[in-house]
């Protein structure tokens, strides 16, 4: 017997408690579902719209960016260039000096009266 009755306590324990528990649902329901459904269709467009102004905000900001890039880019292509020319000068200043002390040494050494190394030059 006290099986069916520990069995019955449960049950109406649990039936109770589905009771209390939709009460509770129903009175502390904050909205109507069409309601509901309203203000979630609010909200995601509120969403949707922030969506867009981040997206654009995104766009323009990848715009600016691409413009200083391309600015840098050219930038960097005219210091080059210049830097180039720069080298190509002292190479060029370089190979005229050792050209010029070449010819120096050239001298010196007919002068001593000693034929140059190289053999003798026209």
């Amino acid at each position: 017997m006290s099986d069916d009755k520990e069995g019955g306590g449960f049950m109406g324990g649990f039936l109770l408690g589905a009771l209390v528990g939709a009460g509770l649902g129903l009175l502390l329901a904050p909205r109507p579902g069409e309601e509901t459904r309203q203000i979630l269709a609010e909200k995601s467009d509120e969403l949707l719209s922030h969506a867009d102004q981040w997206r654009s905000h995104l766009e323009q900001t990848k715009a600016a960016l691409r413009e200083v890039a391309d600015e840098f880019t050219s930038r960097a292509r005219v210091v080059i260039e210049e830097q180039r020319e720069t080298l190509r000068q002292a190479f060029e200043e370089g190979r005229q000096a050792a050209e010029q002390a070449a010819a120096d040494l050239r001298a010196r050494i007919h002068e001593a009266g000693q034929p140059p190394a190289d053999g003798p030059k026209a």
